[in-house]
């Protein structure tokens, strides 16, 4: 389980990968998620900077719960990615629940660099649960899973 793991290393990276508006449809100011850093398998670390004027930052914080949209998002970025390896292309998507998450830091704060470590570790037809964990220099500070619908219902 990625989320227990040591956090996954850029070495080895292949940095021949789309821009962030190519692998999910948010648009700021709901697009949170910066850049993708690291890949490997079914692996993705994405990373974002939180900035003043970043949804949900208010007087300089945000509330740790912000870590749910963003492991829904870099879930979306991940099974972009492997969709693009299979010569799919998503459209929508949709995060469908969580299960056991668990918050062991303090509010994010404006200046903070995160980074989101997501793993595939199941995937039926258009679901897949993935495995999270949301860190800080390094320190984890909440991890759990989702559960995401990639693509539009028949």
């Amino acid at each position: 389980m990625l989320c227990k793991s040591t956090p996954l290393s850029p070495v080895g990276f292949n940095v021949s990968h789309p821009e962030i508006t190519q692998l999910v449809p948010h648009r700021r100011p709901m697009l949170l998620v910066d850049e993708v850093v690291a890949r490997e398998g079914t692996k993705v670390v994405c990373r974002t900077t939180l900035r003043e004027d970043t949804l949900f930052v208010k007087d300089g914080q945000a509330p740790l719960l912000l870590a749910i949209e963003l492991f829904a998002q870099s879930a979306a970025v991940l099974t972009s990615i492997l969709a693009i390896k299979t010569g799919v292309a998503i459209n929508a998507g949709a995060l469908l629940g969580t299960r056991e998450i668990v918050f062991e830091g303090d509010a994010l704060r404006a200046g903070d660099v995160l980074d989101i470590h997501v793993e595939q570790t199941m995937a039926m037809g258009m679901m897949a649960h993935v495995d999270c964990a949301l860190f800080r220099d390094g320190v984890r500070l909440a991890h759990g899973s989702v559960q995401v619908m990639a693509g539009e219902p028949r």
